[in-house]
């Protein structure tokens, strides 16, 4: 299984420091897509094994 692609680890370290939210709070979603992925696994752990 190849977990290397279009939002691997170096993607989501760079998006980190690029992370912004406009003049409301919400997020800016340009730069945002390996963080969402992130948000995603996190939340299917929490839901499978935890909660």
């Amino acid at each position: 299984m190849d977990i290397e692609g279009e939002y691997d680890h170096y993607n989501l370290i760079k998006e980190i420091g690029m992370y912004v939210r406009n003049d409301t709070g919400m997020p800016v979603d340009k730069y945002n897509h390996a963080c969402d992925e992130l948000r995603y696994g996190v939340n299917y752990f929490t839901k499978t094994y935890l909660v």
